[in-house]
């Protein structure tokens, strides 16, 4: 069975959902436990619409890659865009509010992904970004 698995979709929230439905059926056919297919799942949806909403200056159709490779002991994503360049990881923490309404928008989703996955990485690389996000499987693989 193929441990690997490419995405292609464009700046589309419609893309969205599919490279999601596809990324869902990958990590069904290894059998991965609920709770590593939500993490997972929850941090595609972030990292993609962030690169969708405020990546793009332009309203070119631009290419964003996916790559999700099935390890002993881990599940790790890579995800690749043309777009601005923005480091998630050194980003700001989120500010705590007393109230939803006091929250500032932005800052949540990357601060989500951070916890959910085990470690994420950065790089900017000829142009593009390229964040690497890894889930641990303990013994789920």
């Amino acid at each position: 069975m193929n441990t690997e698995l490419t995405l292609l979709m464009q700046n589309r929230v419609g893309d969205l959902v599919e490279l999601t439905k596809k990324a869902d059926e990958f990590m069904q056919s290894h059998h991965l436990p609920e709770e590593i297919i939500y993490k997972v799942n929850l941090i595609l949806e972030e990292v993609l619409t962030n690169i969708i909403k405020y990546a793009y200056k332009d309203k070119l159709t631009h290419d964003i890659r996916t790559e999700m490779t099935l390890k002993q002991h881990e599940l790790v994503i890579q995800v690749e865009d043309d777009g601005e360049e923005f480091d998630p990881i050194s980003a700001p923490p989120a500010k705590a509010r007393e109230s939803v309404s006091e929250s500032p928008v932005g800052g949540l989703g990357i601060h989500l992904v951070k916890q959910m996955a085990d470690g994420v990485e950065y790089q900017r690389h000829q142009g593009r970004n390229i964040l690497v996000a890894r889930v641990g499987l303990g013994s789920a693989a």
